[in-house]
């Protein structure tokens, strides 16, 4: 594909705002994702018993350190959340590989019989 396409392409794609909208929003999923470690303020898989239930930092009892707060056993919500951002797009990508693998393979098998 030349860069003309390329162009063509992103041209074509603004005008769609919901289209664009959901592009940005997974090259972004997709940026977090590469980035995790980089950007995950703790350890996804920490456990500390004395921080659970941690509200998030805009309630009275919040702190800053854990900005989304914490879960039933200690861990911060921020960090599993980014972390996650990997799971949802490998989860994401495979549906999509094994529904277009039988997609591509019963649209051969109909080809073939709806020609002889």
């Amino acid at each position: 594909m030349s860069s003309v396409s390329y162009t063509k392409l992103l041209r074509n794609l603004m005008k769609y705002r919901l289209g664009f909208f959901g592009f940005f929003l997974t090259i972004v999923m997709l940026f977090i994702a590469i980035f995790a470690p980089i950007l995950s303020p703790h350890d996804p898989y920490d456990q500390d018993i004395s921080k659970r239930f941690m509200p998030p930092f805009w309630h009275e009892n919040g702190a800053k350190e854990h900005v989304l707060g914490t879960d039933h056993v200690g861990r911060d919500l921020l960090s599993r959340i980014i972390y996650g951002a990997r799971i949802s797009l490998s989860v994401g990508l495979f549906a999509v590989l094994i529904a277009a693998t039988i997609g591509i393979i019963l649209g051969l098998v109909a080809g073939y019989y709806m020609s002889h």
